[in-house]
């Protein structure tokens, strides 16, 4: 069982996004690791208001409230935990090539399989929401090439209430280890499981080769011109 995390729970059949509902229970008092899950999301969005796939097909859609931050620059940080957490369930569910984009996605080779969004609520609080796939066997439209799931990449799907264990307690080791570490055990941990070091990416305008994770969480893309440029946020797309 998770030490935090979970240890109270609401649970909804369709909801237009769990981050909100996470937020107004942050605001009313819900105590930190409090988690609100939904079966499917009508309104369910990723990083820079991007909408995320939210079908009642196999997914785990969640958002969980965090007490105890000095302040909305957590966030940054909270987001590269939370990654990490969440790669690590999908390993313990079965998959394997599991890697990190900058700044919120955990993929299984070059499709994604999981996004992070965090959300400052204030009064020393934030939402950090999931949307993991887990069960899907396929996806619609676009995304049929660029997404994937547990289910498809491990060969069998893992059983929904066992994944969701799996990812809470995952979660809950790595926002631990962020409030004790902080951003010192964060960035060598991800800068090792990213895996996309060397690749060609674009965000916030800027192409480049991807180098590293600078100690303060800033993702770090050498021109070609030889410059480096820091980025603190954006959403990357892979060239």
């Amino acid at each position: 069982m998770t030490t935090t995390l979970g240890r109270t729970r609401e649970r909804h059949d369709v909801v237009p996004s769990t981050m909100d509902l996470a937020a107004a229970a942050a605001r009313a008092g819900a105590p930190d690791g409090h988690v609100v899950l939904a079966r499917r999301q009508t309104a369910g969005r990723g990083r820079a208001g991007r909408a995320w796939h939210s079908a009642d097909d196999g997914g785990l859609y969640l958002s969980v409230v965090l007490r105890g931050f000095d302040g909305p620059a957590a966030a940054g940080g909270l987001t590269l935990a939370a990654g990490l957490g969440v790669a690590e369930a999908v390993r313990w569910l079965g998959a394997a090539d599991v890697r990190l984009k900058w700044p919120n996605d955990v993929l299984l080779g070059e499709r994604k399989v999981a996004g992070i969004l965090t959300d400052w609520v204030g009064d020393g609080a934030a939402v950090v929401g999931v949307g993991l796939n887990v069960a899907q066997a396929s996806f619609p439209g676009e995304l049929a090439g660029t997404a994937t799931s547990v289910a498809l990449a491990a060969g069998a799907a893992p059983e929904p209430a066992a994944a969701l264990e799996v990812l809470l307690e995952t979660l809950d080791a790595a926002v631990a280890r962020f409030r004790e570490n902080g951003l010192a055990w964060v960035v060598p941990e991800w800068t090792a499981r990213s895996g996309l070091w060397g690749r060609r990416g674009r965000a916030a305008g800027v192409a480049g080769v991807l180098r590293r994770l600078d100690p303060d969480g800033a993702l770090v893309l050498e021109q070609d011109d030889g410059t480096e440029r820091r980025l603190t946020a954006g959403a990357l797309d892979l060239l």
